[in-house]
């Protein structure tokens, strides 16, 4: 019975990992659930996804497929986009439940349990979980000057994702070149 704006679900869905947010968005459109999957493969094969097949709206069903080399392509078009960007980059979204003036604060699951990527310089990020691939994150971060994904799959623990995530990414502060003009 709660009425939220879309902007609100939208950033549930991207800043909480809110799947049920995803779900309410699709619904939305006013396509049906294969009608609206259509359209989903049909921009993952525009966008060069060409592994990437997506049978659910919100990445929790099993038969949702992709490559690393494919989820670095979206992580690279999303992070283009200043609301996608806005959505997965903050660590805190506090939304107003409209009908009530409720308000409520989300958490956003890249920052939790990492003292270290709470300082990285993330530009936006999403984590997924499901028992059969694990623990996963994608991040962007800028790193002298250039933008860098980070993209870690099937760790066993949160824990050892951020760790693993941390460590590509001081490798990259370590690797790439300075980028500045002295």
């Amino acid at each position: 019975g709660d009425t939220l704006s879309v902007r609100d679900v939208f950033f549930a869905m991207l800043t909480g990992s809110a799947n049920n947010a995803a779900l309410a968005l699709s619904r939305s459109t006013g396509l049906t659930r294969a009608q609206f999957l259509a359209e989903m493969n049909a921009q993952a094969k525009t966008l060069g996804m060409t592994q990437t097949v997506f049978v659910d709206p919100s990445g929790l069903e099993v038969g949702n497929l992709g490559t690393t080399q494919d989820m670095a392509k979206l992580m690279n078009v999303v992070l283009d986009n200043a609301s996608v960007r806005a959505a997965t980059k903050g660590k805190t979204f506090t939304y107003t439940i409209r009908n009530t003036g409720e308000r409520r604060l989300i958490h956003n699951p890249v920052y939790q349990g990492s003292v270290a990527l709470n300082d990285e310089p993330i530009i936006g990020g999403k984590t997924g979980y499901i028992d059969e691939s694990l623990y996963n994150l994608s991040v962007g971060v800028t790193i002298k000057g250039q933008r860098v994904i980070v993209l870690v799959f099937g760790s066993p623990t949160r824990a050892s994702r951020n760790a693993d995530v941390e460590t590509w990414i001081h490798y990259a502060q370590q690797a790439l070149p300075s980028t500045s003009t002295s």
